[in-house]
């Protein structure tokens, strides 16, 4: 946990995954990056999918919601998933029910930050894994989800984030201007980078 001043940070792993060095280092050679992380025989390495947890100013605040625990068979032995769907009984530790989170805040809509938001119940019914909550992510990012290019189509899908715009729970953000959103937390469009700034404020 961090704290600063009043507010609190928890870093919560959702699970752990294995994922090619090349999409997770880009453009750094394998020579620099393999100093610190030793790829299989498949070049892969392991990567946490961790979830931040704020409280601030009396709200519960979830940023990022990792990668669920909606997957296919196939697609799990494509990540290799251990430890699947620990966002809730890490929040249960903290004492937080899911009915008890205000906001979730989704960086960005790949299915590795967004396929926490929504669950399958008992009937196969999709549902609002925080039903109280009000989710936010970026109108553009949104706009991308809906319209995947062949590059990205595998990244992004749909139930993880269309329904909840459908029935208004989740609200797309203009965020060429700062929005705060309540719990001293702000977000900021940011020009720089392809993704947006979460500010949360001292």
């Amino acid at each position: 946990m961090i704290k600063i001043g009043a507010i609190e940070i928890h870093l919560i792993n959702d699970c752990m995954t294995y994922v090619d060095g090349g999409g997770a280092f880009g453009l750094v050679p394998r020579k620099l990056w393999q100093r610190y992380f030793t790829p299989d025989e498949n070049n892969l390495i392991p990567m946490t999918e961790t979830c931040l947890f704020v409280r601030a100013e009396g709200k519960n605040i979830v940023v990022d919601t990792g990668i669920g625990t909606k997957l296919n068979d196939k697609a799990r032995r494509i990540w290799q998933i251990e430890n699947e769907g620990s966002l809730l009984p890490s929040l249960k530790t903290l004492g937080v029910a899911p009915e008890d989170v205000d906001l979730v805040i989704n960086t960005h809509l790949h299915v590795d930050h967004a396929g926490g938001n929504t669950y399958l119940d008992a009937n196969g019914d999709l549902q609002a894994t925080f039903p109280n909550a009000e989710y936010v992510t970026q109108r553009r990012e949104y706009e991308d989800a809906m319209q995947p290019n062949e590059r990205t189509a595998a990244t992004y899908i749909p139930d993880n984030y269309h329904p909840l715009v459908e029935t208004g729970q989740m609200r797309l953000l203009d965020g060429k201007t700062d929005t705060h959103m309540g719990g001293g937390v702000s977000w900021r469009d940011n020009p720089t980078y392809t993704r947006y700034e979460l500010r949360i404020a001292i």
